[in-house]
């Protein structure tokens, strides 16, 4: 059995303390995400991703291409369009997905492996090694 990737959807509220406003976790709920053929001619024909969108991540998978940050919202929807086929809009997606930079890599690399099994993915832990030690020298 393979692994699903988790994806965890968020709403905040702002507050105002002390004259200060932070943002304060209102509600959290977490989704299966996993490609399938479905999800996949879904976000072609919403004309989130192209056609060769399974071509690009093999591609990427053994290559130490980096998708931008533009790509990678979309391929997480996709995914969790594909555990979820009647899942909330994109728009709706799009202000609950309130990941950091390094974990929305992460994300990603993590929806790679279990796009293509248990097999060894030296790329994929490449990334996630590497996107660790970013999140701890600040830099992005």
């Amino acid at each position: 059995m393979s692994k699903i990737a988790t994806v965890k959807l968020t709403d905040y509220e702002i507050v105002e303390i002390d004259g200060k406003f932070e943002k304060k976790l209102v509600s959290s709920v977490n989704v299966p995400a996993f490609l399938t053929n479905f999800s996949l001619n879904k976000a072609k024909n919403l004309g989130l991703i192209e056609t060769d969108l399974i071509k690009d991540l093999v591609k990427m998978s053994g290559s130490s291409n980096i998708p931008e940050l533009d790509n990678i919202i979309p391929i997480v929807y996709t995914a969790c369009l594909g555990a979820n086929p009647k899942f909330m809009n994109y728009e709706d997606f799009l202000s609950k997905f309130n990941y950091e930079i390094t974990e929305m890599y992460e994300l990603w690399a993590e929806l790679l492996q279990t796009m293509f099994g248990d097999e060894k993915n030296k790329f994929v832990e490449g990334l996630m090694s590497g996107s660790s030690s970013k999140g701890k020298s600040g830099k992005k």
